[in-house]
């Protein structure tokens, strides 16, 4: 809700901040992407899912799978994003990792079903 100045490298950015993203109720462009996708292939799933300490982007009960997309401006940190998908495989979940990059160049479906 509040105006942030942009930079060059801010084409897509939504959000001022880390905290305003965790605020807002809604989903990214790349998670919209993803959403779509997975509502093709007809896999249940549950998208913003409250596991421990963190929030997995898409859940695929059935499956066992948890489905993070990583932005590139959010996912800067290797470390993190790492030691989250510790702690999800300590569930017993196979873990996809969407780069931005990844969805951006190819066909979402294609990718969701390779992954």
């Amino acid at each position: 809700g509040k105006e942030f100045r942009r930079q060059p490298a801010d084409n897509d950015r939504q959000f001022c901040s880390f905290a305003c993203y965790r605020k807002s109720r809604g989903e990214t462009l790349l998670e919209q992407k993803v959403r779509e996708a997975l509502s093709k292939t007809g896999i249940i799933f549950q998208q913003e899912v409250k596991m421990g300490r963190y929030v997995v982007d898409f859940y695929l009960p059935t499956h066992f799978v948890a489905i993070e997309v990583d932005g590139a401006y959010w996912h800067q940190d290797s470390k993190k994003d790492a030691r989250k998908t510790k702690f999800l495989k300590s569930y017993g979940l196979y873990v996809v990792r969407l780069k931005e990059a990844e969805i951006n160049s190819c066909d979402v479906y294609e990718l969701v079903l390779i992954g």
